[in-house]
């Protein structure tokens, strides 16, 4: 393990990183890349969203280019990229689901004052 791998590493803790082992055994050597959206999603699990270090340090344990990796987190909207990623999209149709009520209230007043 090169002290890159190891810098980067620092970032994710030990069952985090034994979480991202687990999924690497399911693949042969040769295509470990095949498990980035796993560890993308563990990180996601996690933390809550995923930073720019967790997709290096994933990077670096699936022996990986840091863009690849950013590609695949970049490329599904599954992954939550900001910490308030996560909010906002849980925020954003409760407060449609508001005004809409808001419309349906100011309809029914309408109808009854006419």
């Amino acid at each position: 393990m090169s002290s890159d791998i190891t810098h980067h590493s620092a970032a994710l803790s030990s069952a985090t990183i034994a979480r991202f082992d687990r999924e690497l055994a399911k693949y042969p050597d040769d295509q470990k890349q095949s498990a980035v959206m796993a560890c993308l999603a563990i990180v996601q699990q996690e933390k809550g969203f995923v930073s720019a270090d967790s997709e290096r340090a994933i990077a670096a344990h699936l022996d990986m280019a840091p863009m690849a990796v950013h590609e695949v987190s970049t490329f599904y909207n599954m992954y939550n990229l900001n910490p308030w990623a996560s909010t906002r999209s849980m925020c954003a149709p409760t407060c449609l689901a508001n005004c809409a009520m808001d419309k349906v209230r100011l309809n029914m007043c309408a109808k009854s004052l006419a």
